[in-house]
């Protein structure tokens, strides 16, 4: 059984984010879209790095690198992360 208090207290809190503040612009989309794809590359690169590095093949670490940051979902024609180049 959820404890009415408890539920109020959530009920409070989401409505006061609800009526604060939020950036819901265009800009503000764009920003958080691009932070996600900027991400995923980060993540791939320092992974690879990491792994491949350790066995010390650095040529390898690259070209594993580039082709997965080159099959990112964020930046593929149609998400939310493409640039166009």
């Amino acid at each position: 059984m959820l404890d009415p208090d408890e539920v109020a207290a959530y009920e409070e809190w989401k409505a006061r984010k609800a009526s604060g503040s939020i950036d819901l612009s265009v800009t503000a989309y764009n920003s958080e879209m691009e932070s996600q794809a900027v991400a995923y590359e980060k993540g791939v690169k320092d992974a690879v790095k990491d792994i491949l590095e350790a066995v010390g093949d650095h040529q390898k670490a690259r070209s594993v690198t580039e082709r997965l940051v080159a099959a990112s979902p964020f930046r593929k024609p149609g998400m939310r992360g493409h640039t166009p180049s």
